[in-house]
């Protein structure tokens, strides 16, 4: 054997290449590198004091060795600020993966999760559900032996694929009576598990869970819309027993389930929900009843008789219901409640009336011309173009003189050439009282709600100063020439929602001066609340036009998942038909995008 192949080992010779690779020692260069830059991080996180930079403890655990784990779980639980906690506590998801460092953060985030303190074992638990299969059993423990819901709902949907995957009866009611949307996933995710679920059979399950106490009533409707289109007894028992839940938007969907099952035999029930307090439970009950007794003998009486209630949303329903029944007789009372005492009722009968695109409808709009200003005048005149396919101007006058000479001959056109008409118009036409705009965005309501954002964020720069200076100056200008006599009220959000009015008031000189004067008072602070704001702006049953604007996504509010604010707000203004145009300002908003999408209201984005 050449002299260079050999080494002289104890007394042998050994060949070279069968020697062992000896690991790197802790002492190397690059060890005492990675400690020192995390004395360097953790020395700068001391240093910031209650304004903390979270990127600071994501730069700290991507070093990934036991000196940053050991000053990470150190940190943690002290961290004075409340956001920048939760992000500490999420960057330890940093060593999933890691054959040393990942039991170790599964064993402390799974200790802090049992903590006493709410914030600190809620953080941990959010983070612990990252590490899925890795935590599985610590995660399990948390969804039996936990007594904070949001810890439990966390820790469900961390073990959400496994029991999917399980498909058991049980699996499902742990689902079920944990889940939370947002903490467990997103609503679609959410929705796509339960389907899964549906799908093996589980339909007594699901009838269980929905009559159960402990399960939420935003996953109670999730079980329900998975459990549509399905059939059989236990199904429709289901739905029957929803009817009886406490919340209102579960009574609503399992109406709506009910109908699109054809169900037949919960007509005693529905005619109960008509003495419901809550009006999209009462409304919804009257278009069910309508499509359960279309056929039955001395139902049109009935109908005619609650589209002449004491109660709004009760002639609300019943204008869905007349439009749905589609007889001449029900189409003329239908006609009546465009010149109802209440706006909401005549912007129902007018949806109505609008989708029908009959002929016939025609002189009623018209004559509405002569009765309507603001949002609602702007809406029947669209509805008179997206009928005929013609534009007689803003007048009663014009369209009155035009149906006298011209509207016995006249042939309906389809809606789809006049939705192109429409759209060619679109580009040059001037619609409505535009008194002034917002943001580029025409105001052409007399009954407006400003929803503005004065976040922390909004004090960043933005052209001309920030981004609060330039909201504040767009709503001085449409304050200072909204028209007299016009309602409207003005909701900034932070950390919660701060109304300058508890309703909508009537602009006058004196609350012209007082609004300019709350809106140069706000200051940028906190964090962004969008539910809380959009929640109390619809508790305003007068309102029918919101300018929502923000600079982030929500947060610090009573709920921040985008998704379940959009369907929160969908459920809200189903009844409501309020139109949400919506200004994102620094970066698109997936969620304001979808807002004002829902709603038919306009979307904007300003660098």
């Amino acid at each position: 054997m050449p002299l260079s192949l050999r080494i002289l080992c104890g007394g042998l010779l050994v060949s070279a290449g069968l020697l062992p690779t000896l690991p790197v020692p802790a002492f190397a260069a690059g060890a005492d590198a990675d400690d020192e830059a995390v004395e360097r991080i953790v020395a700068e996180i001391k240093g910031q004091g209650k304004i903390l930079n979270p990127q600071l403890y994501k730069r700290l655990t991507a070093i990934g060795n036991r000196s940053s784990f050991d000053a990470i779980v150190k940190i943690c639980p002290s961290v004075p600020n409340d956001m920048a906690r939760r992000q500490a506590y999420l960057s330890l998801t940093a060593y999933r993966g890691l054959a040393d460092l990942e039991p170790r953060a599964v064993k402390w985030l799974a200790a802090e999760s049992d903590g006493s303190r709410e914030l600190n074992r809620r953080a941990a638990a959010k983070a612990l559900a990252r590490f899925g299969s890795s935590a599985a059993a610590e995660l399990r423990h948390l969804v039996s032996r936990s007594k904070d819901e949001r810890v439990r709902a966390f820790a469900v949907g961390g073990t959400l694929e496994a029991l999917v995957r399980e498909g058991s009866r049980n699996a499902l009611e742990r689902l079920l009576r944990n889940a939370l949307i947002g903490p467990s996933g997103g609503r679609t995710q959410l929705l796509s598990a339960f389907q899964e679920l549906a799908e093996k059979g589980l339909d007594e399950g699901f009838a269980a869970g929905l009559k159960h106490k402990e399960v939420a009533a935003e996953i109670k409707i999730l079980a329900i819309q998975a459990l549509r289109g399905r059939e059989g007894v236990e199904v429709t028992k289901a739905f029957l027993d929803a009817l009886k839940d406490k919340t209102p938007e579960v009574q609503v969907a399992a109406m709506l389930a009910l109908d699109a099952a054809g169900a037949d035999s919960h007509g005693r029930q529905l005619s109960k929900l008509l003495k419901s307090k809550h009006e999209g439970v009462r409304r919804q009950a009257i278009i069910s009843l309508g499509r359960l007794k279309r056929t039955e003998e001395g139902w049109l009486e009935d109908l005619f008789e609650l589209a002449r209630d004491r109660n709004p949303a009760t002639r609300q329903g019943a204008a869905v219901a007349l439009a749905e029944a589609r007889t001449p007789e029900a189409l003329e009372a239908l006609y009546l409640l465009l010149a109802d005492s209440d706006h909401l009722v005549r912007r129902e009968a007018l949806q109505q009336v609008a989708n029908l695109r009959r002929k016939e409808t025609l002189p009623a709009l018209i004559m509405r011309l002569n009765g309507e200003g603001g949002r609602l005048k702007r809406d029947i005149l669209a509805a008179l173009r997206l009928i005929t396919g013609l534009d007689h101007g803003m007048a009663f006058e014009r369209w009155n003189r035009w149906w006298k000479t011209e509207g016995a001959d006249f042939e309906l056109p389809t809606y789809e050439d006049a939705l192109r008409a429409e759209r060619r118009r679109e580009k040059n036409a001037s619609e409505g009282r535009t008194v002034s705009s917002f943001f580029g965005l025409k105001i052409v309501s007399d009954r407006i709600c400003f929803v503005l954002d004065v976040s922390g964020s909004m004090s960043e720069a933005s052209g001309k100063g920030t981004r609060m200076d330039s909201a504040k100056r767009q709503l001085v200008e449409v304050l200072r020439v909204f028209p007299t006599g016009d309602l409207f009220n003005v909701i900034f959000f932070s950390n919660d929602a701060f109304p300058w009015e508890d309703e909508l008031v009537t602009m006058n000189k004196k609350n012209r001066k007082a609004a300019l004067s709350y809106v140069e008072r706000q200051r940028a602070d906190g964090a962004t609340a969008i539910y809380n704001a959009l929640e109390l702006a619809f508790e305003d049953r007068a309102i029918d036009t919101i300018y929502l604007l923000t600079d982030g996504t929500p947060s610090g509010g009573k709920v921040d998942n985008p998704e379940e604010i959009r369907a929160q707000v969908k459920s809200w203004n189903e009844h409501r038909l309020v139109r949400i145009h919506c200004i994102a300002i620094g970066a698109t908003s997936p969620l304001l995008q979808n807002l004002a999408k829902d709603s038919g209201g306009d979307y904007k984005l300003v660098q």
